[in-house]
């Protein structure tokens, strides 16, 4: 009687016999037998693409790297490439409130929100509340300064252009370890980050 390999990929005999053996007796043996070995062929496949799984995640997720840019942290430097409406921020300024929302035009939650933040914007600004549509991802830049003016007077706050290298996006949605927009940032009155969402 020779070893055979039963489901577990495993030579194991029980009085003579294999698992496969057992579990299909003599009546059934070539569906049975053949069965295992396909059987134990996938389950082999399976573990082997568990372990290049493993081996794949543990050496990617390094490279994804947490978010650098937490709640609590100092507010990044403000780069836009170009302001588009309202007067440019250069700093965060000691007792104003910002809002920093990274958008697109071809974005419909996106343009969904506009009025929404316009509204807070309206509330607050008399209170030191600047917010600043942060334009990213945008396709084609042309398309913005026309989409800002057809918004009118839903869309009153500071708006500005990411530059070609997309410095706002990376310094801010990368470091923050945000994917999708819209995307907006909280800075308190001491230019600290206080929400991110």
């Amino acid at each position: 009687m020779g070893l055979r390999w039963d489901y577990d990929g495993s030579s194991k005999e029980f009085g003579g016999f294999s698992l496969c053996q057992l579990a299909f007796p003599s009546s059934g043996a070539t569906f049975g037998l053949k069965w295992c070995m396909v059987a134990n062929m996938k389950n082999r496949q399976l573990k082997w693409m568990a372990a290049l799984f493993t081996l794949v995640t543990a050496t990617l997720l390094p490279l994804t790297g947490a978010a650098t840019l937490k709640v609590g942290d100092p507010a990044p430097k403000l780069d836009p490439g170009k302001w588009v409406q309202g007067e440019p921020v250069k700093e965060f300024q000691k007792g104003n409130a910002y809002i920093v929302e990274f958008w697109a035009t071809w974005c419909p939650p996106c343009r969904a929100s506009i009025p929404h933040l316009n509204e807070v914007y309206l509330k607050y600004k008399d209170k030191g509340l600047v917010v600043i549509g942060q334009d990213c991802s945008e396709t084609d830049q042309s398309r913005v300064a026309p989409f800002v003016k057809q918004m009118g007077d839903k869309m009153t706050y500071r708006v500005a252009l990411d530059d070609k290298q997309g410095q706002m996006a990376k310094t801010w949605l990368k470091a923050a370890g945000q994917t999708g927009i819209p995307s907006a940032f909280l800075v308190d009155t001491k230019g600290v980050i206080a929400w991110i969402g």
